[in-house]
């Protein structure tokens, strides 16, 4: 690496096989780099206790999808690293430092709803770059005061984000009674989300959402998730498996 500046476009090459790249023990310092891999195998070993390490997770860029990557919440929150990562072969990454990292990410819109989609809890099993695509794949749409953005009882596969404005949940205990009033549950603003379990499920909405105001929101479809990232249903099983 020539110096932080030209970061985004230095390849680095682990020295052979078992080359530790990233130290993350949990009482030391967060780290400085961010990394995407290019080429190779590594592994994420933990030792708790006191004990031996043992592999939890593993990055292979020969698999499908995004480039794995690694270090972007200790960057971003400044949590501390939890383990090592280890390569397995002789491999190619890029990185990033972490104040070009935040320079560029912390204060952008990304960022912003980078932050919201980690607080849906169906999403808590997608990667640091999963997320990435994600939020590049969400489209705008925008709704008017009083406008009903999504209705109770209907069938609809989108998951919305507020990116700017205020709505209001409510519900009936009856959908079909045109008497009953809608009880409010709760109000939405910015950065807010919902109609998340549209994701996973082709059930019936369980909510109506109105728009207190003007409001611009980020949505995204089932199909296009599933296009982009595959079922959320296999993600979910896939990093439960490799927890247990």
């Amino acid at each position: 690496m020539r110096g932080r500046d030209t970061a985004t476009r230095s390849l680095m090459r682990s020295s052979g096989p078992d080359t530790p790249l990233c130290t993350l023990w949990p009482r030391a310092l967060s780290g400085d780099w961010f990394y995407v891999v290019d080429e190779g195998k590594l592994d994420v070993m933990v030792a708790s206790g006191g004990g031996e390490a043992k592999k939890v997770f593993s990055y292979d860029s020969s698999q499908p999808g995004a480039a794995p990557s690694f270090g972007g919440g200790a960057l971003l929150y400044g949590w501390a690293r939890a383990g090592t990562v280890v390569a397995r072969e002789p491999c190619a990454m890029w990185r990033l430092h972490r104040d070009m990292f935040r320079s560029r990410l912390q204060k952008s819109p990304q960022a912003e709803l980078m932050a919201a989609l980690r607080g849906v809890d169906i999403l808590q099993s997608l990667s640091f770059s999963e997320l990435q695509q994600l939020v590049e794949a969400l489209s705008q749409v925008s709704a008017a005061d009083g406008e009903n953005i999504i209705t109770q009882g209907e069938i609809s596969s989108a998951f919305y984000i507020i990116r700017s404005g205020a709505a209001v949940v409510t519900r009936k205990e009856n959908e079909a009674d045109d008497t009953e009033k809608p009880k409010e549950l709760m109000r939405l603003g910015a950065a807010d989300y919902f109609g998340e379990r549209a994701l996973l499920l082709d059930a019936p909405r369980a909510a109506t959402v109105t728009a207190l105001t003007a409001c611009e929101l980020l949505y995204i479809r089932r199909d296009a998730f599933e296009m982009i990232l595959g079922p959320l249903e296999t993600i979910i099983n896939h990093d439960r498996r490799r927890r247990e």
